[in-house]
């Protein structure tokens, strides 16, 4: 139950195409955002203004995003693997590691914490 309403909540979140509305959704829900949603709330983000969207400049270096940000960071950080053995927390990191770079990158985005922690 709790694994596919997790699902249910990452399918939405994947479904918004706005950055303010991904921003909106993790300002009202941050406190049940696991690993796959933060990375795929950031990747949306990016996708949207790899796609055209013009997010509000304010938006960039918004409170939210930066939160976002900071919780993408301790992914990276030592000990922070789920518990679901090496192999499959190694596969997920590469995985949460390539779409992190791809956002940063399509954002232009200098967070420094969130960059040392990938390097």
């Amino acid at each position: 139950p709790i694994e596919r309403q997790a699902r249910r909540f990452n399918d939405g979140l994947a479904g918004k195409s706005d950055a303010d509305e991904v921003l909106q959704v993790y300002a009202r829900y941050e406190a049940q955002f696991n690993a796959v949603h933060l990375v795929t709330a950031l990747h949306r983000i990016a996708k949207g203004v790899a796609e055209g969207a013009e997010p509000d400049p304010a938006l960039l270096s918004g409170h939210h995003l930066n939160r976002l940000l900071s919780g993408v960071s301790g992914l990276f950080l030592p000990g922070a693997g789920s518990g679901g053995g090496a192999a499959v927390d190694a596969d997920r990191n590469m995985q949460h590691l390539s779409n992190t770079a791809w956002a940063l990158s399509v954002l232009s985005l200098k967070h420094v914490p969130l960059l040392s922690a990938i390097s």
